[in-house]
């Protein structure tokens, strides 16, 4: 009697179990077809938890968390990881279509954002590279600068014959540096720009040399003649690698 006792009781649990895995399911399912996908999840889980073993309930539970796993990426703003997600999902065989078509809501706003993330980051790559190339060459100037304090002092103490030597050395510095920065403009200045800045640096050499010599006159035929010369070149030429740094280079 014990024995039919206890089956009898082992039947109702089971019949009671399989009443709450058919409810979840059936729920499941419902929820699914209204695209409720919270619930649907919850749902398959509870029926998961009836049948931990059961193909169906495992397929549909399987599919939903990795939906809400592109839902969690995108609205953490991680597009690549929600694109990367949602397309090895569509490959998935038995996929139910409302899942479907929510994936592919979620790539089209995962695509779109993704592409103006890379716009704006393309902007911002420019702006910072633009920026930087200015910085380092102002930097480079500034070392410029700072090499040439042993000559500057020469000017300040040397001999006649020291001065013009020290003062040609500062110069051809400057000139140097001005050069650098011309090549790095013929490279990255539209052809049209370029084809301006090209004339004008033609124009600003013979206004550099000119006042030069006209600066230079007043000790023709004296030893100071030289260094004048060369000292008005190199402040002229310091000058103009800041203007083309500064308008060339924002």
């Amino acid at each position: 009697m014990k024995k039919l006792v206890a089956m009898a009781c082992l039947f109702i649990l089971a019949a009671c179990g399989n009443s709450d895995y058919e409810t979840a399911m059936k729920q499941g399912k419902i929820s699914l077809e209204n695209e409720d996908m919270k619930t649907a999840t919850a749902s398959f889980e509870r029926a998961l938890e009836e049948k931990p073993d059961d193909a169906e309930a495992k397929g549909y539970y399987e599919q939903l968390a990795a939906l809400n796993g592109v839902k969690e990426a995108i609205a953490e703003h991680r597009w690549e990881a929600a694109l990367s997600t949602a397309l090895v999902l569509l490959q998935e065989e038995g996929l139910e279509n409302h899942v479907k078509n929510q994936l592919d809501q979620l790539i089209e706003t995962a695509e779109a954002e993704l592409q103006k993330e890379q716009q704006e980051n393309i902007v911002e790559e420019e702006a910072l590279s633009a920026a930087s190339e200015k910085a380092i060459f102002l930097k480079k100037l500034e070392d410029v600068e700072k090499s040439l304090a042993s000559q500057r002092k020469i000017l300040e103490t040397g001999t006649q014959v020291d001065m013009t030597k020290a003062q040609g050395e500062i110069f051809e510095s400057w000139d140097d540096a001005l050069n650098e920065i011309y090549r790095k403009l013929e490279k990255t200045l539209p052809q049209k720009e370029m084809n301006s800045l090209r004339e004008e640096q033609r124009k600003w050499i013979i206004y550099r040399d000119e006042t030069a010599t006209k600066e230079s006159l007043p000790y023709e035929g004296g030893s100071m003649q030289s260094l004048q010369y060369l000292s008005t070149q190199a402040n002229l030429t310091e000058k103009r690698c800041y203007e083309l740094v500064d308008g060339y280079m924002d």
